[in-house]
């Protein structure tokens, strides 16, 4: 597996054999979905507890040690590459398939509010150059520049990606400068109507002439009850205040057609993929209200009797500003 993509492996994310380095914020969700299934594909025995939300801090722990002790071995034995991470977890497949589906190969691309910067990377895989632009830093997210530069490092795309600390209502470049831009599963994390608004004209201003925009987020309808137990977490997220609620898809459709885009076409996606990217800290979790611990225990009881999966993804692209 390593053999294939050794050009873009190396140390920074994958401790190394023996080694007790920790699993940053960008691989550790690829890490917990990747590990299981490439430890399937060459036959090594997999001893992680199935567990997204271990019921202990010394059971979390223990889950910890085990998967770097693992991730130590793929790596030094097995040549397992922090691309490997990204191409077998169900987060990166999903940025795969829709930078594949959606970015024309080589294309520039802006990736507005990126956060970790997964779809970011997946455009870069796939051939194009990406700036990437985020308010990093804030007091929710100490050390996620010094992260996203790691992560450029660690998949060999440091010539590829750049990153722009910046407001994405306000992002200085030209206008009419930029061919493709990305909202990738950042819309709920903008956290009033007015930014998103903001987000989008800027957008609009920003995208040149026959330019395409994609703006992709989870839909909150559940058709099953993994699918339920998935929007759960979510609520219970904007309930903390660390997210807004998701858009409907009719929402999401006008905002960016209210941002003076045309052509505006809505493509509803269900990836066949159970992955799990929602995520609370323990000691989140036990500085919570006593009335949110006792909620999240409810859903994560849900989650072991019915596991968790993604709702669909509403992809919605748009050509240039309309005149």
């Amino acid at each position: 597996m390593g053999k294939a993509v050794s050009a873009l492996g190396g140390a920074g994310l994958i401790p190394q054999q023996g080694g007790s380095t920790p699993m940053d914020a960008f691989a550790y969700p690829l890490a917990c979905q990747a590990i299981p299934r490439i430890c399937a594909e060459i036959g090594l025995g997999c001893d992680l507890s199935e567990e997204v939300f271990p019921a202990s801090q010394a059971e979390a722990a223990g889950v910890q040690v085990r998967r770097e002790r693992l991730l130590a071995i793929l790596s030094g034995e097995h040549g397992v590459t922090p691309y490997d991470l990204f191409r077998e977890s169900g987060i990166g497949q999903e940025r795969l398939a829709l930078t594949e589906r959606f970015v024309p190969a080589g294309s520039d691309v802006l990736d507005v509010a990126c956060g970790r910067g997964y779809f970011t990377f997946a455009s870069a895989l796939s051939g194009s150059n990406v700036m990437a632009v985020d308010r990093m830093g804030d007091e929710r997210r100490p050390g996620w520049w010094r992260t996203f530069n790691s992560a450029r490092e660690s998949l060999g795309l440091a010539r590829r990606v750049s990153g722009l600390r910046a407001d994405s209502a306000s992002v200085p470049l030209r206008s009419d400068s930029v061919p493709v831009i990305a909202c990738v599963h950042a819309v709920r994390d903008i956290m009033s109507q007015a930014e998103r608004s903001g987000t989008f004209l800027e957008a609009a201003r920003l995208l040149g002439p026959g330019g395409t925009l994609l703006v992709a987020e989870s839909t909150p309808a559940a058709d099953t009850p993994p699918e339920e137990v998935y929007m759960a977490y979510l609520r219970l997220r904007t309930r903390i205040g660390w997210e807004a609620d998701v858009p409907s898809p009719g929402e999401l459709e006008a905002l960016v057609s209210q941002s003076g885009f045309n052509r505006v076409r809505s493509t509803l996606i269900r990836f066949d993929r159970d992955y799990a990217p929602v995520e609370f800290p323990r000691e989140a979790v036990r500085d919570l209200p006593p009335s949110i611990r006792e909620e999240h225990g409810r859903i994560e009881r849900l989650r072991q009797v019915h596991g968790i999966r993604p709702t669909a993804v509403l992809a919605v692209t748009a050509s240039e500003p309309a005149e």
